[in-house]
């Protein structure tokens, strides 16, 4: 599992019964995960690397790479924020995409980042996708390549932020 903050709430309900019903109690435990998920906490990779600037972690696409993250929640979720950096602005920058469960899953989107991105700042692109219904957990695949080979400034991403409405 991801080294994701994690929180427990522990619930407990009681109604009072009625003449003749006794009340009835039960307790059950919610484990609430944060919406960031941290790029360089992976299942599973291939043509990827992690480096750690300043106090954070990042994922190095190598050209073209994958990452999968697991066991997750998409109830709910219309997108994907992805938070980057990079050293200097791109000139063909690297091309993201999302797929539902494995690489010939269905697409839920892509995003080109880094051309026009700030050197060695925060930057962020939204990948938008219809909201999944089914309350299941699923994981999540992302490709990362060059949109042309000969890109060669260097990227890293710090995380997928998952969002809703």
């Amino acid at each position: 599992l991801h080294s994701l903050r994690r929180r427990q709430r522990q619930m407990c309900i009681r109604d009072r019964g009625g003449p003749g019903i006794k009340p009835i109690t039960g307790t059950d435990a919610v484990t609430l995960r944060s919406p960031k998920i941290p790029a360089a906490s992976f299942d599973k990779s291939d043509g990827v690397s992690t480096f750690e600037f300043d106090g954070k972690k990042l994922l190095i696409p190598a050209g073209s790479g994958w990452v999968d993250y697991r066991n997750l929640d998409l109830t709910a979720v219309n997108g994907i924020n992805i938070n980057y950096f990079t050293q200097e602005p791109l000139q063909h920058g690297y091309i993201v995409e999302i797929f539902l469960d494995k690489a010939d899953g269905v697409k839920l989107g892509e995003a080109t980042i880094g051309v026009g991105a700030k050197g060695m700042a925060p930057n962020t692109a939204l990948i938008s996708f219809a909201p999944l219904t089914d309350a299941k957990q699923h994981t999540l695949h992302v490709t990362i390549k060059a949109a042309d080979p000969a890109e060669k400034t260097g990227l890293g991403i710090l995380s997928f932020q998952l969002m809703s409405k």
